[in-house]
């Protein structure tokens, strides 16, 4: 008999065991009821068995340097110029920054802003913290808020502060889909300071972690930091958090995210294109708004003449609107113009404001835009802060 005969075997021989336990229960079987008959069927024991699959490209050509690349067309670099270009990305981003450093500090009441250091397991709700549990988290807290343990010589200013450091990584998030933090660690091990890294240069090292012994990948680099297509730094697995908002199984990403802005490219192209069209039909006047035809035979002195006296008169910006003037029979003004209600401008930068808010799951209430045809509703400045934050899918 191989081994997956006995596999085979031991797993029905686990599934009967936990049939027979819930028949044998009451009706009401509760998802505790069902973990229990799995432990007690043996489906919960650990095991060596290494998986089968692959999770990397083993063929990718972008692991030549022994760390994983990001494969994607849009580099490090452009992602964060697409958060300064586009006005609405910069909203929406500083606006969830804005919203997450209001729970940088410790909890004081019970409905007030903050975090707060509790038991892990709370199903047992009469259960309470001891004294020397409380102090304890009291101790954490505080440790939490100035990002580690300091030093007797120094002082708080040495270092970020929690809100700092939480205003970092949600920037890193939001535009890189990637955070990593750096952890210190005192002569006992213990984490006694945490860092924010740039997340843009901060690398998974190249290794197939998912078959290797669990030995092997506590000694193993985990990640590297690049600076100028150079390892700067080595960082092993207990050294360093590493974090994606948006993980994919795909083989070909490496184990990076889905950045939001990755995911609205052709968005932000395309908001970029209207708000510079409508810059440059204010700046420089591409756009023609007439044509003054003036009919019969003028002297061409006095043509210049009048062309110049207008010129001075109505060209606006920059030297835009500069007005056509032909020479014919008569004087006529013929309109090339149309306004901005017949070409549609605002409803096409309306349509493109509301994807873009709606793939960072964000209310666009929430960064001042208020859609609607009677203009009812409340914006950011007339709600409640604490009820948009309620609605907001990425609270």
């Amino acid at each position: 008999m191989g081994l997956l005969d006995n596999i085979r075997g031991a797993s029905t021989a686990a599934i009967g065991a936990a049939g027979d336990y819930l028949r044998r229960a009451d009706d009401g079987v509760g998802f505790e009821d069902m973990q229990d008959a799995l432990v007690k069927g043996g489906l919960a024991e650990p095991t060596e068995e290494k998986p089968r699959g692959l999770f990397h490209d083993p063929y990718s050509v972008m692991d030549w340097g022994g760390w994983r690349q990001r494969p994607s067309i849009l580099t490090y670099d452009t992602l964060r110029q697409m958060t300064v270009s586009n006005t609405v990305i910069a909203a929406i981003i500083q606006t969830r920054i804005n919203q997450v450093a209001q729970f940088a500090v410790p909890q004081q009441g019970p409905y007030d802003k903050g975090y707060r250091v509790i038991l892990r397991d709370r199903r047992d709700k009469n259960k309470a913290m001891s004294k020397a549990e409380q102090n304890r988290a009291t101790e954490l807290e505080r440790m939490i808020e100035t990002t580690g343990y300091m030093l007797p010589d120094e002082k708080s200013y040495d270092r970020d502060t929690f809100r700092s450091f939480l205003k970092k990584i949600v920037r890193d998030c939001l535009t890189y889909d990637q955070i990593c933090i750096e952890k210190l660690r005192d002569r006992k091990g213990r984490v006694s300071r945490f860092i924010a890294l740039p997340a843009e240069t901060i690398r998974p090292a190249v290794a197939d972690i998912e078959h290797m012994d669990p030995k092997d990948r506590r000694e193993r680099v985990a990640y590297v930091q690049v600076y100028e297509d150079s390892v700067i730094a080595e960082f092993g697995p207990d050294d360093l958090a590493w974090g994606v908002m948006n993980p994919r199984t795909d083989l070909r990403v490496n184990g990076f995210g889905y950045s939001p802005i990755e995911q609205i490219v052709r968005l932000v192209t395309a908001w970029l294109y209207g708000f510079e069209y409508n810059t440059k039909f204010f700046s420089q006047g591409s756009a023609i708004k007439g044509v003054i035809n003036v009919k019969g035979a003028i002297p061409d002195k006095q043509l210049r003449a009048f062309r110049r006296m207008w010129y001075s008169m109505v060209t606006g910006v920059q030297n835009s609107w500069k007005t056509p003037i032909l020479n014919a029979e008569d004087l006529q003004w013929v309109s090339l113009h149309s306004n901005n209600r017949e070409m549609e401008y605002a409803e096409w930068m309306n349509f493109l404001t509301k994807l873009i808010c709606a793939v960072f799951g964000i209310d666009p209430m929430e960064i001042g835009f208020i859609f609607g045809s009677s203009g009812s509703g409340s914006s950011l400045f007339e709600s409640r802060p604490n009820e948009q934050e309620v609605r907001s899918p990425m609270k």
